[in-house]
């Protein structure tokens, strides 16, 4: 009988869930000449990307690009888009996992780059059952 197995005092039951974030913030230097070349063709000084993840597939939703006097550019790149998706898998593998995670990377004239990430977690709230 599984209640010899398992007592029911012993039993741990879920009462609910509730999800926790974890911010994280990292920056770097882009170094990928390809990159650096394209956004000098292009006139672009300022990226800021927005990216969400979740469920095992993500994406960077939102692109803007600024040119030397602030203006919105409409450009999108594959070679742009690719380094803003290995920039994020290089400094936050998994991202795209689980509860997931979003963010935004910011990329500079200077090619710094500034990442405000934040992990989701699922945590489950357990309780002893009464005796």
């Amino acid at each position: 009988c599984s209640s010899d197995l398992f007592p029911s005092h012993d039993k741990l039951w879920m009462d609910g869930e509730f999800y926790k974030s974890e911010d994280d913030l990292t920056r770097g230097q882009i170094t990928n000449e390809e990159f650096k070349n394209k956004c000098n063709e292009l006139g672009i000084k300022k990226i800021v990307a927005n990216y969400n993840g979740g469920g095992d597939s993500g994406f960077i939703e939102e692109i803007f690009f600024n040119d030397n006097e602030k203006n919105q550019v409409n450009h999108v790149s594959n070679i742009i888009e690719n380094e803003l998706y290995d920039i994020l898998e290089y400094k936050f593998s998994g991202w795209e996992i689980d509860d997931g995670s979003n963010g935004k990377i910011t990329i500079n004239d200077n090619f710094d780059y500034e990442i405000n990430h934040r992990w989701w977690t699922r945590v489950f709230k357990r309780t002893r059952r009464p005796r």
